[in-house]
């Protein structure tokens, strides 16, 4: 079963970013991040939890304020609005991996 998430952080620095992205690469979860401070997560493991997540954000984030969505397979939709061809296509790994 797909497991989706969405991130919200309300201040974050380079670092800080650079440190989720290693720990979302070597935790093999699937990720998208066109917006700034805004994190959409995929992973097929049922370890993956929303709370889980919200932990290593406070670990990673520590001033930061965070939230975490998470949603079931199957439920929900989402549109938007941005370039949508190749080289830049903002909608590409969403249609992947989050429909």
């Amino acid at each position: 079963m797909k497991k989706r998430f969405i991130i919200l952080l309300d201040s974050t620095e380079d670092a800080q970013n650079k440190a989720l992205i290693e720990w979302v690469k070597e935790n093999k979860l699937g990720w998208w991040h066109w917006f700034q401070n805004s994190w959409l997560l995929a992973s097929h493991s049922e370890n993956w939890t929303s709370g889980v997540i919200r932990d290593k954000l406070c670990e990673l984030f520590p001033d930061a304020n965070s939230l975490v969505f998470e949603l079931n397979e199957g439920e929900g939709t989402w549109s938007g609005f941005g370039p949508n061809k190749e080289p830049k296509d903002m909608f590409g790994w969403l249609r992947k991996n989050w429909e």
